[in-house]
């Protein structure tokens, strides 16, 4: 599943400004975001957009030439990704293992629990 906004605290707007920051902050570099992604001003949008370009970055330039806030949004950013991947993956071994168990149930054993 692709990145999404839905770690973040702040208000939408606050959230919102933050990313159109480190957006701008990307595009004084010459590793420009195509301004045509950027005419939905959403940040269900916005954020992967951003997340796709600094991964694209080393952490070598993000350190020499991005400002603090960029990089402390890149560095919350990663945190709430990589949780966002353990959870799913626990969840499709879960929904695995519900699937595994639940082919073993005959047809009354799933009728008496109302399955």
């Amino acid at each position: 599943m692709p990145c999404d906004s839905s770690y973040m605290v702040g208000s939408e707007d606050c959230e919102l400004q933050k990313v159109l920051n480190c957006i701008k902050d990307i595009n004084k570099t010459k590793h420009k975001v195509n301004s045509q992604l950027l005419e939905n001003e959403n940040l269900e949008k916005l954020v992967p957009i951003l997340c796709k370009k600094l991964k694209k970055l080393t952490s070598k330039f993000i350190r020499d030439n991005l400002s603090l806030e960029t990089q402390i949004w890149w560095r919350d950013h990663q945190i709430a990704d990589a949780k966002r991947v353990q959870k799913e993956a626990k969840n499709a071994v879960h929904a695995a293992c519900r699937k595994t168990a639940l082919a073993k149930l005959t047809k009354e054993d799933k009728k008496i629990l109302g399955i």
